[in-house]
């Protein structure tokens, strides 16, 4: 990520790039880098991407429309999820 970070120090310390520091001081965000070398960082993230594709999508469903895909998706994860972002409030 030659964008965002112009060194990595020996201590892990990742020095940004002025553009990327810029960027950061106009949007307010906090940065976050993975490590490329720890797996364990991302595992997480990958695990629960995996387990949506293998318990939702292997076969691939067939519905008449995306919004009855979405209710069987939707009744599946339960009341645990913020489903109000996700369903139109019209």
């Amino acid at each position: 990520m030659t964008i965002a970070v112009a060194k990595i120090l020996g201590d892990g310390v990742r020095l940004r790039t002025r553009v990327f520091s810029e960027l950061q001081s106009h949007y307010l965000f906090d940065d976050k880098f993975g490590r490329p070398g720890k797996g364990n960082d991302k595992g997480n993230v990958e695990g629960v991407i995996g387990y949506g594709r293998r318990n939702f999508l292997v076969p691939a469903p067939r519905f008449d429309s995306f919004d009855a895909l979405n209710d069987v998706i939707l009744s599946a994860i339960g009341p645990r999820t913020m489903v109000a972002c996700w369903k139109d409030s019209a």
